[in-house]
């Protein structure tokens, strides 16, 4: 059986939320048309909503929706929320003869829905800051990646692909003295294995260029509470890792046309673990379908909304759409097929 990577909108959830929407807008029409008798009652459900809807906004980060679909339920609480503010501070504060006046409740009635469809509307075009920054951000752990790498091998005259190494050692400790993370480095004993007793710790250390902001909090580390990295090497036959082994930079299809480092979250690589992505005929594609939830099969995949971010040789940050084409991504994947693909 494969699940589908990211896993998709969990239906309860999208229910739940679209059922509290739609009880709150029922709620406040109702007590537009036929009004309470006492300011007090106003009161309290205006504290009250305007209590959980913060809340409501708080719990909605971590809930693992579908992009479109947390933005539409964001966008119906912020909505409803100033909708609710207006109508009940004026029911507040009106006077009392046209509190009990139905033609004035109704006229209320009209006006917060007015500023309901308002304030959806004027809320469209406004994109999701938070998912923008966070592939910003994912996009700058790359080129930090890459300037690491090109740093490392400027020092070293290779990159860190620790061939036939015993015990093995990954490329993401090499990288850390020019990550500004050289006390981590220092913590790491070459000599052990990277999961033994002395280097395990260091594998539940955060190091944010290794992570992408965008991956849900729940699968972030293993269950041993090992930090996952998003970021993962393209290796196996014709790739750059295994040509560069052998012929260093001389890369036929040139730097700026082969892939050297794939955003890889579904793989779910512990950050300090000798191991990457292979790729292969069978795992060139974004966001394939993976052996269990939150898994990928792919060489690329990523939490962002269509499509996963790449590294090149050259050093060059790209973002690859979940929609192109296979023989692209493998004539991108591999160092010596003399061809130049371009990203749509």
């Amino acid at each position: 059986m494969s699940y589908a990577f990211p896993p998709p909108t969990s239906l309860a959830w999208t229910i739940a939320f679209i059922a509290l929407l739609v009880a709150l807008l029922v709620s406040i029409v109702a007590c537009g048309i036929r009004p309470p008798k006492s300011n007090c009652i106003w009161g309290l459900a205006v504290v009250f909503w305007l209590t959980c809807i913060p809340v409501l906004l708080f719990l909605s980060g971590p809930i693992d929706l579908r992009w479109d679909m947390l933005m539409l339920i964001r966008k119906g609480i912020i909505s409803l929320s100033l909708g609710a503010a207006v109508g009940g501070y004026l029911e507040l504060f009106r006077d009392q003869r046209v509190t009990r006046n139905y033609y004035g409740s109704k006229a209320h009635c009209l006006t917060f829905i007015g500023l309901l469809v308002l304030t959806f509307v004027l809320l469209e075009p406004i994109g999701h800051p938070r998912e923008a920054s966070n592939r910003s951000t994912c996009k700058n752990n790359l080129k930090n990646i890459g300037l690491a790498f090109h740093n490392y091998h400027d020092t070293h005259n290779r990159f860190p692909l620790n061939v036939g190494q015993t015990p093995a050692r990954s490329w993401r400790i090499d990288l850390l003295p020019y990550m500004d993370q050289a006390d981590n480095y220092k913590a790491y004993d070459q000599a052990q294995a990277w999961d033994s007793a002395h280097n395990s710790p260091l594998a539940k250390v955060k190091i944010p260029a290794y992570q992408c902001p965008s991956v849900p909090a729940g699968e972030l580390r293993d269950a041993s509470h090992r930090l996952f990295t998003a970021y993962a090497l393209l290796t196996g036959p014709r790739t750059a890792s295994d040509w560069i082994k052998k012929h260093n930079l001389n890369l036929p299809d040139g730097t700026s046309n082969t892939v050297f480092v794939a955003e890889a979250c579904g793989q779910q690589i512990v950050w300090s673990e000798p191991r990457d992505v292979v790729a292969s005929p069978e795992t060139v594609g974004v966001n394939l379908p993976g052996a269990k939830p939150h898994q990928s099969a792919g060489v690329w995949s990523s939490y962002h909304k269509n499509g996963a971010h790449t590294l090149y040789v050259d050093g060059s940050v790209r973002f690859v759409d979940a929609n192109v084409d296979s023989k692209v991504l493998s004539a991108l994947a591999t160092a010596d097929g003399h061809e130049a693909p371009e990203l749509p």
